[in-house]
Parts: C-alpha cells; structure tokens; sequence
C-alpha cells in the first residue's frame, strides 16, 4: 500500500492493486478485457480511466492507455508533493 500511495501514477488490469490506488487517490489506469465491461463493473470518478482491450485493436489500447497516463502526469489535479 506505501509503494502504491508515492505512485504519480498507477496502470494495472482490474485487479486489488488498481482498486487499492483509486481509494487513495492515485490517478490510475485501469486495463479491461473484453469479457468485464467497465461501464458496468469499474470504479468511477475523478482519476480513473478505463481502457478495454480487445484481441483486434490491442495496439488501440496501448495508445489510449499511454495517452491516458501522460494526461494525468501532466494534470496540475494530480501532482503530488513529497
């Protein structure tokens, strides 16, 4: 929980690490396969984003989940101080 609380960032698939990071905070980037919706399973809010990733545009999913990490080290929201 300590490494997971100095994170800038955390990416993960949906698993109790990911969980673990939204709850304190840490912006997270949640990886979906196909057969979990986040829409309907996911965590919501402020720092969170969802990407699915499915077997045909996998290089889609990377793209979104770079993209989404550079959002949110880039976000003033989201900067930490140590």
């Amino acid at each position: 929980a300590g490494v997971i609380s100095a994170a800038q960032v955390v990416v993960g698939s949906d698993s109790g690490p990911a969980h673990m990071a939204i709850t304190q905070g840490v912006p997270t980037v949640m990886l979906w396969s196909r057969t979990n919706e986040p829409v309907e399973w996911g965590p919501w809010g402020r720092g969170v984003q969802a990407v699915v990733v499915r077997q045909a545009d996998q290089e889609d999913a990377v793209q979104q989940a770079v993209s989404a990490v550079k959002h949110f080290l880039a976000s003033a929201a989201f900067k930490k101080t140590l």
